[in-house]
């Protein structure tokens, strides 16, 4: 039998003792008989809780490291639901952005669906036009001299710059890059939209790039540093083409709202809306499509837009 089994049936006996003794000191008037056992009692009620104690301290010591584990596995959980939910939303904002991009590729396919398509053998020049054949002596001819590579997307747009060395393209992850054409290198790239560049346009003293993107913003660059001067948000609809006027004052853009909008170079404050209607030189009917191409004439005094409605728009400066 163990020695916890003895203690606690002595610890028994002696508190019967107890309560015998009482009686006993009671009726003798003698303490003694009452003190004795309870005192012996005490003794051993406390040697039977540090054994208790001793055999139940490691079992304690395990719950309370089991328990702490639990715990810090459970933080763990939290910081891991907090992760994936991080990565939903994540997931959701680029599933909404594919759609937004859907939704404007459609909007391209339609504005280009509304393009003529030529017909098989039908005439494109007037039959009573005579061609001259041109002779071998006066025939330019060109040749391939230098090819840039490294571009990582499907160039769509491009400029170049006053001096003839420098060209800029659109590029991947919505941003535009300037190669410099002796070096094959390239020389700068423009961070800031957040969708596909559209159209870009040096202005005449080739301190500034103009560029208009399907996030319905122009944005002006400056071409020494690479850094954003200006930025302008469009209404509903993305600019589709830009271009500066030849003294860089003015900055024409066309949009797919079917408008030719005229900005202040320096600012970006918009000067004039033309809609179809206004001061026109020469036009074939008003533009009911997108405005995708804008260029000014050399003295400034006229601007050109064509639409996908297949129309060309002559506008002049009053």
């Amino acid at each position: 039998m163990s020695n916890s089994h003895w203690l606690k049936i002595t610890e028994y006996l002696f508190l019967a003792g107890s309560g015998l003794g009482t009686v006993i000191a009671a009726a003798t008037q003698q303490a003694v008989y009452a003190a004795a056992p309870i005192t012996i009692t005490l003794g051993l009620n406390l040697a039977n809780r540090g054994r208790f104690d001793q055999k139940t301290h490691p079992q304690t010591e395990t719950a309370i490291a089991l328990l702490q584990q639990q715990v810090t596995n459970l933080d763990s959980l939290q910081s891991q639901i907090a992760e994936l939910r991080d990565a939903i939303a994540l997931l959701q904002q680029q599933v909404t952005n594919s759609d937004s991009l859907k939704s404007q590729i459609a909007e391209l396919q339609g504005a280009i669906a509304q393009f003529p398509t030529p017909e098989p053998n039908s005439p494109t020049i007037e039959p009573d036009v005579e061609i001259q054949p041109l002779l071998p002596d006066t025939i330019t001819r060109w040749q391939c001299v230098n090819t840039l590579t490294g571009n990582l997307a499907p160039i769509t747009t491009l400029t170049l710059h006053p001096n003839g060395q420098i060209i800029a393209t659109n590029t991947i992850n919505n941003t535009i890059q300037l190669w410099d054409i002796q070096t094959e290198q390239k020389h700068l790239i423009l961070k800031g939209h957040s969708q596909p560049v559209l159209s870009i346009a040096f202005n005449p003293h080739a301190q500034t790039l103009a560029s208009g993107s399907a996030d319905l913003m122009i944005k002006l660059w400056d071409t020494r540093t690479g850094q954003q001067k200006r930025s302008l948000k469009g209404y509903f609809y993305y600019f589709l083409a830009v271009a500066f006027s030849p003294d860089g004052l003015t900055l024409a853009s066309g949009s797919a709202d079917c408008t030719v909008k005229l900005w202040d170079a320096n600012t970006l404050a918009q000067k004039r809306i033309f809609k179809g209607h206004g001061e026109l030189i020469d036009t074939l009917s008003d533009h009911a499509g997108a405005v995708t191409s804008v260029v000014f004439s050399p003295d400034g005094q006229r601007l050109i837009s064509g639409s996908s409605d297949k129309t060309i728009k002559i506008w002049r400066r009053l």
